[in-house]
């Protein structure tokens, strides 16, 4: 137990460590699931920008696609349609991709989702510069 030493197991405040996670030289701000139903859209704030994700299942395409509609009344607003990303097996940008630079900086996202039985989890990275 020599790697304990420095350490007081029983005290009432434990040490802060500050963690920071990085995805190759990209800072990760935030990362997390969430669950809700499939067709459900899926907003992020950051600051006064906006990111939502909506789900569309379009059956008179047989693959996937990503169409993005950018607004600017009154905040910056980043809209991602994903067609068809229903496969119970999951899909999505596993390496992430920029999608607006704001306030100086490049952020980037990475998802994942599942949907299984009409239920959507939503596995999500957003990382900058």
């Amino acid at each position: 137990m020599d790697h304990l030493t420095n350490a007081n197991v029983f005290s009432a405040s434990p040490p802060r460590f500050t963690i920071q996670k990085f995805v190759g030289e990209l800072k990760v701000i935030d990362s997390g699931v969430l669950h809700c139903e499939s067709s459900k859209p899926i907003r992020f704030l950051i600051d006064d920008f906006e990111l939502v994700f909506n789900f569309i299942n379009n059956d008179a395409i047989s693959t996937q696609k990503i169409e993005t509609k950018a607004e600017n009344n009154p905040g910056l607003k980043l809209k991602l349609t994903l067609m068809n990303f229903n496969n119970p097996l999951g899909s999505g940008l596993l390496d992430p991709v920029q999608v607006v630079f704001y306030k100086g900086r490049e952020i980037y996202v990475s998802f994942f989702t599942i949907v299984v039985e009409g239920n959507r989890q939503f596995n999500y990275s957003i990382l900058s510069n």
